[in-house]
Order: structure tokens, then C-alpha cells, then sequence
């Protein structure tokens, strides 16, 4: 009988107790998982869904916040900026593409986004995935909308609903909301899913927001200057080189209201922050993994205990105190095994659980990584560290008395 085979019915002679000791190491080792693909799946969705654009501009506040407001829908915007610089931007040489923002509404926590069919074209060219209808068209008058797939399906609004907004930027309950019951917003359009920000958003013309809080209406394009210009809240645009954005950007950091943001620089910003936190997660992780092992330790303590009498006929036998070691030792390297091979599971199974929710509330798209050489990295750690908890038992074990535990019991 060999020494991993015995290790092998120690453990199933004590099925309960170990099962949920390698529970304990499960759960440490699921968190390391999850942990780990997470932080990836979110630093790669920042940069795809931001790093493609080239240029933001905003009112003065923080970039982030102007990033996650325009290009994520997450956050409230930093305010209103003068349709002028929409209009001087569209008409520079320059520019390829210029998108303007309106924000203000929400419709059951969905923003509400004015902007023009310029937008869908402004997301290939970032992206490189193709908003297309699943049903409908584009909104192109005031009121009508056109829904994203996520909100769509959270929602339940179709084609030909008729619905009211609530002001501000989350779904607040209905004694607090202000609801511009005045307006009633149509269904015309719903988008296909394109796993991207939009999925969460429902946009309707730009002019919509401007009706709606009682602005200045400007045609677009404009024909005559109004005596008071109405506002956008944000702009996104494409250069035709990244000279000419270069060049925008410092012409119009320059103003005082306005700040031009580049969302690449951002997104590596936000991975910055993520990396970070991945950091303290990850080693909060760790430790509770560690904190498991502990309990193997003490399990396999408890049981060289109750094992004394069996430790001492092996050694009569002729077992060596390496061999009685090398036993316990593989029992516990087995029990931490058990429980990395569940943590790897636990682990991916909730990282997709909670990428599901986040995609589904935020629309920010997080595909964690599937199996690979990182997952058996961490299994092969947590097995070390079975080993070396089972280290501290083993030598105890080791260093009883033989005769006096074969001694007949009285």
C-alpha cells in the first residue's frame, strides 16, 4: 500500500469534516478567481468601449466623469457646453465626424440620449461593431426614440409604445421622480445588441432635451443664430488626422467652460484604477485562502490525534517517520487540492454571474477569460500551501512516542 494511497482513505475515512474543510478552501480560492477575471474582463471592456474614440468634449469637471457620463451612461454628466462649438467643430476642415449630446432624462434608470444618426456611424468607427435595427429605424423627429437592446429587453418597450421620462439620471421612486408627464416619447426604432454601452441607452433627436426643459430650439442645421444659443451637453468627434485632433483639442482647451478629453488616455486611467483595487482584492483574497489552509492544519491535527494508535502501527511495521510524514502531508495537499479544483470552478462560475449583472445594469460588456495556465497556477499554489499547513500536524505526528501508543488502553 503506498503512501498517497493511504492519504487517500484518510481523507474518504473522514468525508463530512473534510468535505468542508476543502469548502473553506474552495471559497478562498474561488475569490482569487473571480477576483483576478474580473479586473481583466472590466480593464478590457474600458478599452474598448473608450479607447477607440478620439477626442470628448465636455464642461469643465473631471475626465472620468465626463467619459463614463457620454460614452458609458453611468454617471451624471458635468454640465452643459454653448451649441457653437458643436457648430464651429462640424464645419472645421478637420473634422470627420462631430456627435453632439443631450443628457437630462431617464426612463426606468435607462438614460435618455439626444444626438444625431451620426452616432451609430461614430461607434463603428471607434468600435468596429455595427449598430443595426432589430426593428425600426432611427428616431427622426422630436419625441421619437429609438431603444437600445438591453433596455428594450429590461424594459419591455417595443415598437409603437408610448412613454413618459422621469428628470435626472437614475430611476428614483415615484414620490421623488419628476415626471414630464407634458411629453409622451415613442417607440420607433429598437437596436440589435452590439455588446457595448448603447446596448443600456435610449436616444431620440437631439432637439428632444431642448423641448423638454423649456431651452432654446436650434434647427439643425442651423439658419439663423437665436438671441439665446441652447446647449449641448457634451460632443464627440473624429479628426481626419490625429493632427487636426491635436489641434482641436488645444484650440479648445483654451475656453474656460470647456475641457477636450481624450477617452483612450481615460480608459487607461480608469485600467490604472483598476489594477489597483485588483491589487488589495486580490491579496484580501489571498489571505482568505490562506485563512482556509489554516483549517487544514487544524483538521489534520484533530485527526493524527485520533490516529495515534494507527501512526504507531505503521511505525511497528516498519514504516519510516519520512513515510507517516509524506501521508499526512499528501492527505492534506489532497483536501487543498479538492478544494483549489472547486475554487477554480466557484471561482469562474461567479465572475460570470456577476459579469451577467454588471452588463445587464451598466451595459459595460465584461467577458471574463475561460480556463487557463493562470487557473492552475493558483491550484497549484493552494495545494503548496495544503501541503505546508499539513507540514505542522505531520511532524507532531511523527514525533510521538510509538511503545506508549500501542500500550493497551485501560
Amino acid at each position: 500500500m503506498t503512501a498517497f494511497w493511504l492519504a487517500i482513505q484518510y481523507v474518504l475515512a473522514r468525508p463530512l469534516l473534510n468535505a468542508l474543510t476543502a469548502l473553506g478552501v474552495a471559497a478562498g480560492i474561488a475569490l482569487v478567481v473571480a477576483t483576478g477575471a474580473l479586473t481583466k474582463a472590466a480593464q478590457r471592456s474600458a478599452q474598448d468601449s473608450a479607447g477607440g474614440y478620439q477626442l470628448l468634449v465636455a464642461a469643465k469637471g473631471s475626465p472620468v466623469q465626463a467619459v463614463l457620463s457620454t460614452l458609458f451612461f453611468v454617471e451624471a454628466p458635468t454640465g452643459n457646453i454653448p451649441f457653437e462649438i458643436y457648430d464651429r467643430v462640424r464645419n472645421d476642415p478637420g473634422v470627420a465626424v462631430a456627435v453632439p449630446f443631450n443628457f437630462g432624462d431617464n426612463y426606468r434608470g435607462h438614460f435618455i440620449v439626444g444626438t444625431t444618426d451620426d452616432y451609430p456611424k461614430l461607434i463603428q468607427a471607434s468600435t468596429g461593431r455595427k449598430a443595426q435595427f432589430a426593428a425600426g429605424h432611427w428616431p427622426r423627429d422630436a419625441f421619437d426614440v429609438a431603444v437600445g437592446a438591453a433596455a428594450a429587453n429590461s424594459s419591455g418597450l417595443k415598437i409603437g409604445d408610448r412613454f413618459t421620462a422621469a428628470h435626472g439620471f437614475i430611476e428614483l421612486p415615484k414620490d421623488l421622480a419628476k415626471q414630464h408627464d407634458e411629453h409622451m416619447y415613442k417607440v420607433v426604432g429598437v437596436l440589435s445588441a452590439i455588446d457595448a454601452p448603447a446596448d443600456r441607452a435610449i436616444f431620440t433627436t437631439l432637439d428632444t432635451a431642448w423641448l423638454v426643459h423649456d431651452r432654446p430650439r436650434t434647427p439643425l442645421p442651423p439658419t439663423t443664430s437665436p438671441a439665446k444659443p441652447a446647449e449641448i451637453t457634451a460632443l464627440l468627434l473624429h479628426g481626419k488626422s490625429y493632427g487636426d485632433v491635436a489641434r482641436l483639442s488645444a484650440q479648445l482647451s483654451q475656453r474656460s467652460e470647456v475641457q477636450a478629453v481624450f477617452p483612450g488616455r481615460v480608459a487607461t486611467q480608469i485600467m490604472g484604477y483598476l489594477q489597483r483595487g485588483q491589487s488589495v482584492l486580490t491579496a484580501m483574497a489571498w489571505l482568505a485562502a490562506c485563512i482556509a489552509t489554516f483549517a487544514v492544519m487544524v483538521s489534520l491535527l484533530a485527526a493524527s490525534i485520533e490516529r495515534r494508535r494507527q501512526i504507531a502501527m505503521l511505525r511497528a511495521i516498519g514504516a519510516s517517520r519520512g513515510v507517516v510524514f509524506g501521508v499526512l502531508a499528501a492527505e492534506a495537499g489532497i483536501i487543498a487540492g479538492i478544494g483549489a479544483i472547486v475554487g477554480v470552478l466557484l471561482g469562474h462560475l461567479s465572475a460570470h454571474l456577476v459579469a451577467w449583472q454588471v452588463s445587464n445594469r451598466s451595459g459595460l460588456h465584461l467577458v471574463p477569460a475561460s480556463f487557463g495556465i493562470s487557473d492552475l497556477t493558483i491550484a497549484f499554489v493552494a495545494v503548496l500551501l495544503g501541503i505546508a499547513a499539513g507540514a505542522v500536524p505531520a511532524y507532531i505526528a511523527c514525533r510521538e512516542d510509538v511503545a506508549r501508543n500501542l500500550a493497551p488502553m485501560t
